[in-house]
């Protein structure tokens, strides 16, 4: 039997108790052999593995089978009756024991079968009891139920009952209310007869006011009847009118709205001979601005080299005119000797011809600095006259001696 198919009741004993054991036992093999030997001798319950299993929980199902080959191999030798004592082959003893132990086996097995049986008679019991109670339950609940309805049926009779009386309260009320209009009515039939002749006077002089009225309004209707027929003769003149206006309007819109096109053409063709000629306007400035900025780094580039040349030309102008003064201040011996003697340098401005300098300059250093320059000269033959008028100043001087004058003929005197 599989712990699946214990009752509940007897699976909550068998748990509490192996609980038991597994406080008192800490070894898996013994656990397993106690809670074998429970189920099989208190319990009558075949101890398999997965049974044993589901109640210890320990050791694996292999270990438990070798545990449950122990104790079964245990009760066989507990079974096992020797007979001893009696002067018996051995073997005979042996099988005698072995049939006592299996009468013995037997008894147990049918002592547990009885026993199975008690037990299945006293869960059938107690089924059945468990039934008569539910049963008894239901019933006790049917009649709970009954009492419920039978008490709101009361409830609801009684209520019946006094809605009953208050309608026919009501109903008395009323009937005494109509023998009373009944006794008010029978007072009042002579003033209602007056009432009603003198409402049948008044109502044929309202109807005879009425049919006077009804033939006034017939003549007026007739007369505005005969308005709204000249009303609509003069609204269809004049639609008709409006509709010839209309028809010249609208001729005169188709006229216009014709020439108002032809116009618009007109204009989108010049629109688009226009937009072409800007097309063509913007290509060519756009070669123009192109061929604008070529011709300007061109012309930037023969700037730069015109400067260049010109710097070029200049420094070999100056040189030129620096060797032709040179060799032409040979022939100007006291220009030539102020020059030689004294160390003057001889400068000049050359913004003058190819040929020759604009202005000439005399010039002596000293160890300060360079000394205020002559007044210009503007040939060699006024260099020569001036030099040859002061050269009577400048021979004495000994240059080797560092013999220089503190000012020179030619500069201004403080």
């Amino acid at each position: 039997m599989k712990a699946g198919k214990v009752e509940p009741e007897i699976d909550a004993k068998i748990r509490a108790e192996v609980a038991g054991l597994a406080n008192r036992f800490d070894a898996r093999k013994d656990l397993s052999r106690e809670t074998a030997a429970m189920l099989f001798f208190r319990y009558g319950l075949y101890p398999s593995v997965q049974l044993v299993y589901s109640y210890t929980r320990k050791g694996s199902l292999t270990d438990i089978s070798k545990d449950l080959d122990e104790f079964w191999r245990s009760i066989r030798d507990k079974a096992r009756v020797r007979i001893e004592g009696v002067d018996l082959p051995e073997d005979v003893l042996t099988k005698t024991g072995e049939v006592l132990g299996s009468l013995w086996a037997l008894a147990m097995q049918k002592a547990n079968e009885s026993l199975d049986g008690q037990r299945e008679e006293a869960q059938a019991r107690v089924e059945h009891a468990r039934l008569a109670a539910e049963q008894a339950e239901q019933r006790m609940e049917q009649a709970i139920a009954d009492a419920e309805r039978a008490r709101a049926e009361a409830t609801a009779a009684h209520a019946q009952r006094e809605e009953a009386e208050r309608l026919l309260a009501i109903e008395r009320t009323e009937k005494l209310a109509a023998l009373q209009r009944a006794a008010d009515a029978e007072g009042q039939t002579a003033a209602e007869v007056e009432a009603r002749r003198q409402a049948e006077e008044r109502f044929s002089a309202d109807l005879e006011a009425e049919r006077q009225a009804r033939a006034q309004s017939e003549e007026r209707l007739a007369g505005e009847v005969r308005f709204a027929k000249m009303q609509i003769e003069e609204a269809r003149e004049l639609g008709r009118v409006i509709k010839e206006r209309l028809t010249a309007v609208e001729s005169d819109r188709s006229l216009m709205e014709a020439q108002l096109k032809r116009q618009l053409n007109t204009q989108t063709e010049e629109l688009g001979g226009l937009r072409l000629e800007v097309g063509e306007l913007r290509g060519r400035n756009a070669a123009l601005t192109d061929e604008r900025d070529r011709l300007t780094r061109r012309v930037d580039e023969l700037l730069a080299r015109l400067e260049q040349n010109s710097a070029a030309r200049s420094s070999r102008l100056k040189a030129q005119v620096r060797e032709g003064l040179r060799a032409q201040l040979v022939t100007k011996p006291a220009a030539f000797e102020l020059v030689e003697l004294l160390e003057v340098a001889l400068s000049f401005d050359g913004s003058g011809g190819d040929d020759e300098p604009e202005l000439l300059y005399l010039g002596v250093p000293s160890p300060t600095g360079s000394r205020p320059i002559t007044p210009s000269f503007r040939t060699l033959e006024e260099l020569e006259a001036f030099c040859a008028q002061h050269q009577e100043r400048y021979e004495g001087l000994d240059v080797a001696d560092g013999g220089l004058p503190e000012t020179w003929f030619w500069e201004k005197k403080t």
